[in-house]
């Protein structure tokens, strides 16, 4: 009813209620981003408290960046299953629950079922899937730009988060600064519950830029050193990424994705060859920053649009699942491995330049995606 109500006061106003759906999704994945992160600034607190090494930290960590790919097909099926807002408001109460629970954690065991397992299943179901049915639902104009904005909120929420988890950790204790992110899945939860709805047909609109005459879509089935100065980098990064991935978002909707994505993968690739060079300093750490940042997820919209040409908008949220899955994998493989590097070897160079690697390949594989044949007129 309220929902309802709401597009038919904006509808007068000339606002599609569309972007009120986008806005609560954008909270919703800029607090799941917080929350997969937050976790990575407790581990020095964490090893302190409990003697816990890196790499059993990593391998917990790991899990949850499992989960969080790998979930991504399976939240494609519950959203059509079950709906949008059912979805948002169990990963936010998964969320919230992992977060407090762990604050009473005494045995690594615990913290994997809380951090590893239900953290990776709660954010899982509100990771950039979400972004892209959302896109693809509720919008036919400006798909990519929402796109670009959706995989921004992953920065957006470690820009806001992180630096003031790590001034709670410092001043307060780690158990503290949960308490924001919790807070925010609260409130993600009620917003989605009253104004979320699962597509533009029920609240009587077509999608955002769908032509006037056009039929209603029928129903969808179902360290020593201070401890705050490597956030600040990150929510650095976090900053440049919401312009970059927020362009990216314009540039997919006017240029060849293929060459977009050969450009982000290889530029990415080389900032990772440079990082160890940087002498991680300050000054090398937010030049790097700086670079990365405007590259850090600005390969979501024009692999979204690419999901959509070849398969349909339908199942462009099923397949960028599968495609999010695999990324995922090789997050959770990076994470452990970084770790075990750092234990064994007190470098994560190793890490870094098989990542940079990596990302060349990519860059030279997406360029034999076919073209997408111009739609009929």
């Amino acid at each position: 009813m309220i929902a309802q109500q709401l597009a038919g006061a904006l509808g007068r106003r000339g606002v599609h209620y569309g972007w009120v759906v986008a806005a609560v999704t954008f909270l919703a994945m800029l607090t799941t981003s917080a929350a997969l992160g937050l976790p990575g600034a407790m581990l020095q607190p964490l090893s302190r408290e409990f003697g816990w090494s890196t790499d059993q930290l990593a391998s917990v960590f790991a899990v949850r960046f499992a989960l969080f790919g790998l979930l991504g097909p399976f939240a494609a099926l519950f959203i059509a299953r079950f709906g949008l807002s059912r979805i948002m408001v169990v990963a936010a109460s998964f969320i919230a629950l992992a977060l407090g629970l762990a604050t009473q954690v005494t045995q690594l065991w615990q913290l994997f079922v809380l951090w590893g397992l239900v953290l990776g299943c709660g954010t899982g179901l509100t990771a950039l899937v979400l972004g892209a049915m959302v896109a693809n639902r509720w919008f036919t104009q400006h798909r990519g730009l929402v796109v670009g904005l959706f995989a921004a909120s992953a920065a957006t929420g470690q820009l806001i988060f992180l630096p003031a988890a790590a001034w709670i950790i410092e001043h307060l204790g780690w158990r503290y600064a949960v308490l924001p992110v919790m807070a925010a899945c609260i409130g993600v939860a009620v917003m989605a519950l009253l104004f979320v709805r699962n597509q533009p047909r029920d609240v009587g609109l077509r999608p955002v830029g769908e032509p006037a005459d056009a039929p209603l879509e029928a129903p969808l089935v179902a360290a020593p050193l201070d401890f705050r100065a490597p956030f600040k980098v990150l929510a650095m990064m976090g900053a440049f990424d919401l312009v970059g991935t927020t362009l990216s978002g314009y540039l997919s909707d006017r240029f060849d994705n293929r060459k977009l994505l050969f450009w982000y993968y290889a530029l990415r690739g080389l900032s990772l060859f440079w990082l160890p060079y940087s002498t991680f300093t300050l000054y090398g750490l937010s030049l790097f920053a700086m670079f990365y940042g405007l590259d850090w997820i600005a390969t979501v919209p024009p692999t979204v649009k690419l999901a959509a040409q070849a398969f349909g908008k339908e199942k462009a949220g099923l397949v960028f699942g599968w495609v999010f899955a695999a990324h995922q994998l090789g997050a959770a493989a990076a994470a452990y491995g970084a770790g075990l590097t750092r234990t064994l070897l007190l470098t994560y160079n190793p890490a870094l330049f098989a990542a940079g690697a990596a990302c060349l390949v990519a860059a030279v594989l997406v360029m034999r995606i076919r073209r997408a044949a111009p739609a009929a007129a």
